[in-house]
């Protein structure tokens, strides 16, 4: 076997999926988003927080089946297509899109840090999206080291935070008056809010080639990343609300609690290792991400040919490079990202629908395969889990979608016209690549 196969099929450590996927889901999100949630739901944050990492399970639970079943590299694209060939087009095109707001995490990341020092911000965020896009050309592998080192600041971080907080919250805080004052509605919006900042174990349904045991470790890795974003989410939620009066915290980051519950000055380091290394992890596993997500539809001529080269390390180097060029423009040129954020929440919502739904595709195609996983089940059973799945993605899609103003509909739904048109224009060519290259549609490779 050549070197260059070698790299390209090195296969993460259950540990290696679990430390990225952690880096991944804990995000800066959670410094911000549960002052906001505090202002929704009082001291019942930390209940939002668990009830949003059921619903990210169930929203996702068909597609975290299909991947355990059928475990595939680009696993999303691959059900996409199952279900309708172009479907898995659009899905891939729609994937490269959603990730340009990387670019706005390199720009939060350099707003943190000039809180605490003189900084050019421009050339912060230039510099740290850069060493990350450099570090994800060198593979998983690549990825999941750096992932471990800065996990390893995350989880002291975040520790310290716990440690020194819990023993100061105050029970008056979490009274009745003060649980849920905003009764069911106030925790329909916290849990809509916080549900599509539990889903960092979902990389792992685009990874099935690279990781060892997929079978396994799709389903399991996804539960392990997700349970331990629940317990310790929660507890931070705990600490935000019990600490101070929530009328000093609703609606306000987690650093004016941390300033509260450390001594002196060293509240700065929760803010380094718990919003900045919070950030750094996110935007080292969302390039993963990207780049897992591609491999496939590259290699089945979504894009033209050049574009889906792979270097040694199995990554599509030339789709990545451009996904990086867009990523650093709204950084080079100051173009303000909120209107381009919330349009590409929007698209994800919708795509998140398509391989969901494409599970009873896979089943019904492969029979057999199905029968024999161990997660099988009797179609009445089957029925009933798909519909409650269903049902929930389907809610908080429109919960989450419900309140975009009709310009910004109306921008989610010209890219997504935009993307057809471009995908039917693409499909005689995708037609011709997958024939030249002897990839039939029944081929079920890693």
């Amino acid at each position: 076997m050549s070197n260059k196969t070698e790299k390209a099929n090195e296969k993460l450590s259950f540990a290696e999926c679990y430390s990225t996927g952690i880096g991944m889901v804990i995000g800066a999100g959670i410094i911000t988003m549960t002052g906001v949630c505090i202002g929704f739901t009082g001291s019942g944050v930390f209940i939002a927080y668990l009830l949003a990492g059921v619903a990210v399970l169930l929203a996702n639970g068909p597609l975290l089946l299909t991947a355990a079943v059928l475990p595939r590299t680009s696993g999303n694209y691959v059900y996409a297509s199952m279900l309708n060939r172009k479907l898995g087009g659009v899905y891939a095109c729609i994937i490269f899109l959603t990730d340009v707001t990387i670019g706005y995490m390199g720009i939060s990341f350099a707003n943190y840090l000039e809180s605490l020092v003189p900084i050019n911000k421009t050339v912060t965020a230039l510099v740290v999206v850069t060493i990350f896009f450099v570090a994800n050309l060198f593979g998983g592998k690549s990825v999941a080291r750096v992932q471990t080192l800065l996990n390893i600041v995350l989880v002291l971080a975040w520790g310290s935070f716990l440690v020194l907080g819990l023993p100061q919250v105050n029970p008056a805080n979490f009274s009745h008056e003060n649980l849920f004052p905003n009764g069911a509605e106030g925790i329909k919006d916290s849990v809509t809010m916080l549900v599509f900042a539990m889903g960092g174990g979902l990389w792992l349904t685009n990874s099935g080639g690279r990781v060892k045991k997929p079978h396994k470790t799709i389903l399991l890795g996804n539960l392990a990343i997700t349970g331990s974003a629940m317990l310790l989410f929660s507890l931070i939620a705990v600490v935000a609300a019990g600490v101070l009066p929530l009328s000093e915290t609703a609606g306000q980051p987690l650093t004016v609690v941390a300033r509260q519950i450390y001594p002196g000055n060293t509240y700065l380091f929760f803010v380094v290792g718990g919003a900045l290394i919070a950030l750094a992890t996110t935007i080292n596993a969302c390039f993963l991400n990207t780049a897992n997500a591609l491999v496939r539809s590259s290699e089945e001529g979504w894009f033209p040919g050049y574009l889906g080269r792979l270097n040694r390390y199995g990554v599509p180097y030339i789709l990545l490079s451009l996904l990086f060029v867009i990523t650093i423009a709204p950084i080079i040129f100051g173009i303000d990202t909120t209107l381009f954020s919330r349009m590409t929440t929007g698209l994800t919502y919708l795509t998140k629908i398509v391989p969901n739904v494409a599970c009873i595709a896979v089943l019904r195609k492969y029979p057999q395969i199905w029968k024999d996983s161990k997660l099988h089940m009797s179609t009445p059973v089957l029925t009933v889990f798909l519909l409650v799945c269903y049902g929930t993605l389907g809610w908080i899609v429109y919960e989450n979608m419900k309140t975009y103003p009709p310009v910004l509909l109306a921008v989610v739904v010209a890219v997504l016209g935009i993307t057809i048109l471009f995908i039917t224009f693409r499909e005689k060519e995708q037609i011709r690549i997958k024939a030249e290259r002897n990839i039939s549609d029944d081929d079920i490779r890693f």
